[in-house]
């Protein structure tokens, strides 16, 4: 049986009288401790038990928690992207510091020997087709689409004649005994007609969309060109603003230093003028006399003048006078002042001529004579 120990009555308590033990017996308490200490010996076997079979989990190899093939592989995979995204970044970089040229291009020149036959080849079979093409449409066709109708209508009628019960949709066109080419070939020409004038509305429609896209190809270019005729218009403007604001900027510095330069002449002038007024207080009496002298000088030297000036405009007049009397003489007639006065010889012309030239120069000195003591006034 094993080791088991029986429990005493009072641990049980009342279930005693609940037990029904499954044989018959002689005392329900008995049984229910006998029962219980093979139970609970039974439990303690089994717990006790070893199993014969190895259940634990297997060996574990650090070699197969620890991948090191597969840290390597992506450690590598890593690298190699933090490559690829160095050399992004410098070439982006680059492009930022400079315009970012092409360096792509590749200028090597493919060459290939047989390229001459080839071509050569090319352009004869594009000929071969062409002369082929050019045939196909000149062949005239050996069947004829107006004969064939009109056979098949005659083998209708000859249907509806040989059948017991004819239909009337079977037989559109009475028999007469003889095929109808006429018609027929009346019906081929309405239908060409027709294909003629349907291809003649096509080109025409085709015609009106190239005028009309024309159009709006002019509309646009014109707009296009209006509207840089208003921008060269309005940067024009805007050039000339500023060219104008320049002017008048400095102009006004200009200005600005014209006043500024009065200003300073104005006070210099002033402190001579103060110095004059000092000098002229104290000594009056010696200045005195000669500026009366240089007055009465400038006095008769005007007098001079404004005789001279008359002298002039007296002979002056009589010239202006002469000149207004004469009248226009054909070239063959004769002067008739001319004629009762004596021609003078070249001599005393030159004579006159030098006296004239001296009364110029004297004129001359005495306006210059005359312009120091305007000076000095």
């Amino acid at each position: 049986m094993g080791d088991f120990s029986y429990k005493k009555s009072f641990e049980f308590g009342a279930s005693h009288k609940a037990f029904r033990p499954p044989k018959a017996c002689a005392s329900k308490i008995l049984t229910r401790k006998y029962d219980q200490a093979v139970f609970d010996s039974h439990r303690d076997r089994v717990s006790k038990a070893r199993s014969s079979l190895n259940n634990k989990a297997p060996k574990e190899y650090m070699h197969l928690q620890v991948k090191l093939k597969k840290i390597q592989a992506e450690e590598d995979r890593l690298a190699e992207i933090e490559k690829d995204n160095r050399i992004l970044l410098a070439k982006m970089a680059k492009i930022m510091r400079t315009q970012g040229n092409i360096d792509c291009r590749n200028f090597v020149e493919f060459k290939s020997l047989d390229r001459e036959k080839r071509q050569r080849e090319l352009v004869a079979i594009a000929r071969e087709n062409q002369a082929m093409l050019y045939r196909i449409q000149r062949r005239q066709p050996n069947i004829k689409a107006a004969t064939q109708e009109a056979e098949f209508k005659q083998h209708l009628e000859f249907q509806e004649l040989v059948t017991t019960r004819p239909s009337e949709q079977t037989m559109p066109y009475p028999y007469d005994g003889t095929p109808d080419y006429q018609n027929a070939a009346n019906e081929l020409e309405h239908d060409t007609e027709q294909e003629e004038t349907e291809e003649q509305e096509d080109t025409t429609e085709q015609e009106d969309t190239a005028e009309q896209e024309e159009t709006e190809e002019q509309e646009e270019t014109e707009e296009q060109e209006e509207t840089e005729e208003q921008e060269e218009t309005e940067e024009q403007e805007e050039t000339e603003e500023q060219e104008d604001t320049t002017e008048q900027e400095e102009t006004e510095e200009q200005e600005d230093e014209t006043n500024e330069q009065s200003d300073e002449s104005e006070n210099d002038n002033d402190e001579p003028t103060q110095q004059e007024d000092d000098d002229a207080e104290d000594g009056t009496s010696e200045t005195s006399t000669p500026d009366v002298a240089d007055d009465a000088e400038t006095e008769e030297e005007q007098e001079e003048q404004e005789e001279q000036e008359q002298e002039q405009e007296q002979e002056q007049e009589p010239e202006q006078e002469q000149e207004e009397e004469e009248v226009e003489v054909p070239e063959n007639t004769v002067d008739p002042l001319v004629l009762g006065r004596p021609e003078l010889p070249k001599q005393e012309e030159e004579e006159h001529s030098e006296n004239d030239d001296d009364k110029t120069d004297d004129a001359e000195q005495s306006d210059n004579e005359d312009s120091p003591a305007q000076h000095a006034e």
